[in-house]
C-alpha cells in the first residue's frame, strides 16, 4: 500500500519503519525501504538521515554482515553525514559479536581520533574482547582511555 501512495509519504511515516529495520532480520526488506526512499526522492531531514543509516548498519550487522556494514558505515561519510554515537557504537559492538575484535578496536581508535565519546558498554564489550584475545596491550589502551575520560 505505502508503494502504491508514496508520494504521501513524509519523514514521519518512515521514522518508525527505518527504526523496525535494525530489529528485523530481513535484509530484503531494509534494502526495499531504502530503494523506496531514493525512488520518492524524500526530502529527510538529518534526524532521519542518522536513523536511516543507523538503522541500515545495525541490521547487517544483526545478520552477519559486517562488510556490508563496514561499507554503509564508509559511505555515511562521504555522503557528507557524520557519524553520531549510536552509529560507532553499532560498529563497534557488531564486529565485536561477529568475532572481529581487530576491527572493532580500528572502529575504536577512528572514533577517538575524531573526539566522539564511547559509551559504557562499548568500552566493556571492548574490554571483554581483549580477555578473549589475551591483548594486554589492547587491555592497557582502553585503561588509558577510562582514565583520561575520568569514567566512574
Amino acid at each position: 500500500m505505502l508503494q502504491r501512495s508514496a508520494h504521501d509519504a513524509n519523514t514521519i511515516t518512515f521514522v518508525p519503519v527505518l527504526s523496525a529495520c535494525s530489529d528485523n532480520k530481513n535484509f530484503n526488506f531494509r534494502l526495499q525501504v531504502h530503494g523506496l526512499l531514493v525512488k520518492v526522492d524524500l526530502v529527510l531531514d538529518l534526524l532521519l538521515r542518522e536513523i536511516k543509516w543507523s538503522s541500515m548498519i545495525s541490521g547487517m550487522m544483526l545478520n552477519g554482515e559486517s562488510e556490508s556494514a563496514i561499507g554503509l558505515f564508509v559511505m555515511l561519510e562521504s555522503n557528507g553525514l557524520k557519524s553520531n554515537s549510536a552509529t560507532w557504537n553499532i560498529m563497534i559492538n557488531g564486529l565485536l559479536n561477529v568475532g572481529k575484535p581487530g576491527e572493532a578496536f580500528l572502529i575504536f581508535r577512528k572514533m577517538q581520533s575524531n573526539g566522539e565519546p564511547v559509551s559504557t558498554k562499548s568500552l566493556t564489550s571492548l574490554l571483554s574482547a581483549c580477555a578473549s584475545v589475551s591483548s594486554l596491550a589492547s587491555g592497557k589502551e582502553i585503561h588509558g582511555y577510562v582514565n583520561r575520560k575520568k569514567y566512574e
